[in-house]
């Protein structure tokens, strides 16, 4: 339910939520808001899907935009899950 379909009934503005810097982190940004419902619209930047292509990586990352009504929520989500990356990686070291 949460995809570019269902994203703004409301004409509500949209508004960048995060930039995402690998295709791990895209399908994680993914997973995080599908699973809470929010729906997003996703678009790589400029030459990014070239140099992904041939690089495994996009030096320019992929933008999530959520409806502003939406958007703490998302973002708090997000939050968490760097967050909790940061304590799993503090405690590898």
């Amino acid at each position: 339910m949460s995809s570019i379909d269902n994203i703004n009934e409301d004409n509500e503005e949209i508004v960048l939520l995060a930039t995402a810097l690998s295709d791990v982190e895209v399908l994680l940004f993914e997973g995080i808001l599908r699973e809470n419902d929010i729906p997003y619209l996703k678009k790589s930047k400029d030459s990014g899907q070239v140099m992904g292509f041939i690089m495994g990586f996009s030096l320019y990352g992929c933008d999530f935009y959520v409806e502003s009504s939406r958007f703490e929520e998302a973002a708090s989500l997000l939050e968490a899950y760097t967050t909790e990356i940061d304590t799993n990686e503090a405690e590898d070291e």
